[in-house]
């Protein structure tokens, strides 16, 4: 019941969303911007941030700004355009947990335990794949599969908490990795044998 409250607000965020950014959706489709370019510039971004944040934190610090921003265009843009796809969808995807990935491992700069940063990028990863396999397998797909997860919240916490640690100087690195590995394990727990049960069936 929970995952549907969240899939209905995911959908209902991406309609507010393409309202408020409507006009610079319009501007990117006018400039000839593609979405795709938009997620690899994230890419990009969140790549330059991992390697910078050892020598210059405030400077890497801007190019996961970066991210976050421009996360807000390239779903609306393909919208827009009419070219959504689940290609396009995958790299999405893929780049937000990669940039919360990379994030995550900067935790360890800062006292947080190197086994429970990997732990949650292990458990976000698996969630992850199996919320998407199982909302999707059934789903036609103009490619490999449909990966739209719609879960969010597992990447929220840790997203918070690192914003609060370098704006306002309030540690809740540790506490925020914690709760989002316990919470992403029942999630991966939950549709690993979701799936199995519906394949039994």
């Amino acid at each position: 019941m929970f995952d549907n409250v969240m899939d209905k607000f995911e959908v209902w965020h991406r309609r507010v969303r393409a309202g408020m950014f409507r006009p610079f959706v319009v501007a990117l489709a006018s400039a000839g911007v593609s979405p795709n370019a938009i997620t690899c510039f994230r890419f990009v971004s969140a790549l330059l941030f991992f390697v910078l944040f050892n020598y210059s934190r405030y400077v890497s610090l801007i190019f996961f700004v970066f991210v976050i921003i421009s996360d807000a265009f390239d779903g609306p843009l393909a919208r827009h355009l009419k070219i959504s796809s689940d290609r396009g969808r995958f790299l999405d995807l893929s780049t937000d947990i990669f940039s919360v990935s990379l994030m995550a491992v900067t935790f360890s700069y800062f006292g947080v335990s190197s086994f429970l940063v990997s732990l949650f990028i292990l458990v976000l990863c698996f969630a992850y794949l199996f919320a998407a396999v199982y909302k999707n397998e059934r789903k036609a797909s103009d490619w490999l599969m449909a990966p739209r997860a719609r879960i969010p919240y597992l990447q929220l916490l840790p997203l918070l908490a690192f914003g609060l640690f370098h704006i306002f100087g309030i540690n809740l690195l540790e506490e925020s990795l914690v709760v989002s590995t316990a919470v992403g394990f029942v999630v991966l727990v939950l549709f690993y044998f979701a799936i199995v049960l519906r394949r039994v069936k």
